[in-house]
């Protein structure tokens, strides 16, 4: 498995783990993450649509995102396969001020329960 990539439990999610250098002195900022998802690698494969955030959490599983406290918040598609993950709504709350560390979750069907096909799977590609 790659570093940080975690393993999908179900068709059409990822964990993305990403730790920012200089942990101990530096933190971040964030106001939004793009995404490209604009060349599936085989049939049925779709970009994600959501994704559930977790700042400044180490060790993350699938298990942590059941949290209801967790973020949730669709992509927005940009054109020519690039996503934003916008976190500009989160500024006041300063939610994404001091980040050491991110783990995203992405998936294709939003929380509310839309169906997707039986065998679809997730893909991005940078």
């Amino acid at each position: 498995t790659p570093l940080f990539v975690g393993p999908s439990e179900c068709d059409g999610e990822v964990v993305l783990r990403l730790p920012f250098n200089f942990r101990k002195v530096m933190s971040w900022e964030i106001s939004h993450i793009l995404l490209r998802a604009s060349h599936p690698p085989a049939p049925n494969c779709f970009p994600p649509r959501v994704a559930a955030v977790l700042p400044n959490v180490e060790g993350v599983s699938f298990q942590d995102f059941d949290d209801p406290s967790v973020l949730t918040i669709q992509l927005t598609e940009l054109g020519g396969g690039v996503f934003v993950i916008p976190f500009e709504q989160f500024r006041a709350k300063g939610t994404f001020r001091r980040v050491t560390s991110l783990a995203i979750k992405l998936a294709l069907a939003p929380p509310d329960g839309e169906a997707m096909e039986d065998d679809a799977q997730l893909f991005f590609n940078a």
